[in-house]
């Protein structure tokens, strides 16, 4: 599991998140990238063509799941 946000922010040291064998934790700004644009703009060719052929689309944020 990724983890980057937290009720507190910064992560206290004494925080049991960073013991956890089967998490990541990193700063906000890890997703930032060199690859960051290029992956942006296929992204979004990709959806428009999924858009243009009446397919499902990727990445649909769930308004209900907040995400």
């Amino acid at each position: 599991m990724h983890l980057d946000t937290f009720e507190t922010d910064p992560l206290p040291t004494e925080s049991p998140f960073w013991s956890l064998p089967n998490a990541f934790i990193t700063p906000h700004c890890s997703a930032l990238t060199p690859q960051l644009r290029s992956r942006i703009v296929k992204l979004f060719l990709d959806n428009l063509t999924s858009y243009q052929r009446g397919e499902k689309l990727r990445n649909i944020v769930d308004k209900n799941v907040g995400y």
